[in-house]
């Protein structure tokens, strides 16, 4: 079932013209699969540069909350070899999202951390986020609020942009039989 739903979202994502690799080889990483925009788009004031890691919630085997962190560094580092700009300068960002798919519920806890949690470094120049899917139950979740009062929380396009693809790409992914 997850090997059919995988590549159903490669697929989509491809689709649209994303870049697929189903054997992602990131350095202390296990992916399910990978994917990333082959041109940079802009949203608001910046230019971004989608990356997507799908990874194996079921798989972890303790700390997962920590090992999805970890992946996330692991990926952070992986896609800004290919930036030249040091961080705080940039105009153009990567937009990093580290998607735990399961079988099962997720906890609690890692689900509040979904959607309360974004994963930017204090000095700029990256978004991130953790997003949760649970096959069994077709549903997703991911940042629930953009804004922190009257202003956005940084990088609140992009999070937003990345939170709704993956939705959309989920939606059809579990309703191909």
């Amino acid at each position: 079932m997850l090997d059919e739903f995988i590549n159903n979202l490669s697929l989509e994502l491809q689709k649209i013209g994303y870049k697929v690799d189903l054997s992602p080889q990131i350095q202390g990483v296990h992916g399910l699969l990978y994917s990333w925009s082959p041109k940079r788009f802009r949203l608001g004031i910046a230019k971004v540069e989608d990356h997507f890691l799908f990874v194996d919630w079921d798989a972890m085997v303790i700390d997962r909350l920590d090992q999805l962190k970890e992946i996330y560094r692991h990926l952070s580092r992986h896609v800004n070899k290919g930036f030249q700009t040091p961080h705080a300068l940039r105009i153009q960002i990567p937009n990093l999202a580290v998607i735990a798919i399961s079988q099962v519920e997720f906890p609690q806890e890692v689900r509040a951390f979904a959607r309360t949690t974004s994963l930017n470094p204090w000095y700029g120049g990256e978004v991130g986020q953790i997003i949760l899917v649970e096959v069994g139950k077709k549903q997703v979740t991911s940042l629930r609020y953009l804004w922190s009062g009257r202003y956005p929380r940084p990088g609140a396009f992009a999070l937003g942009h990345a939170s709704s693809l993956i939705r959309q790409f989920c939606d059809r992914a579990f309703s191909n039989p």
